[in-house]
């Protein structure tokens, strides 16, 4: 449902809207709470950048996006951190 809803938007609002952006990072919550944790993070990748290119690092989106990805990198094993996560992708 999420990738449906993404595609509207996508088509409706632009690859960059707001809304647009939450239902990817929803998506992403969604891959990563199903397991496949790859897929999150390259989602969540794209998201960070997006919103830190277009609101700035410190905008509570993009702090929350970053947060979300610190998740998923966690939950992969990756506990060694990332260059996305120190704000600057």
């Amino acid at each position: 449902m999420h990738q449906a809803l993404l595609n509207d938007e996508i088509r409706l609002l632009g690859p960059n809207h707001p809304y647009t952006l939450n239902t990817r990072g929803n998506l992403a919550i969604a891959y990563r709470e199903s397991g496949n944790l790859q897929k999150a993070i390259d989602i969540f990748e794209d998201v960070l950048a997006n919103r830190t290119r277009l609101l700035g690092p410190d905008h509570p989106d993009t702090l929350t996006t970053r947060g979300n990805l610190a998740i998923a990198y966690r939950e992969s094993g990756n506990l060694r951190g990332h260059r996305h996560l120190r704000g600057r992708p």
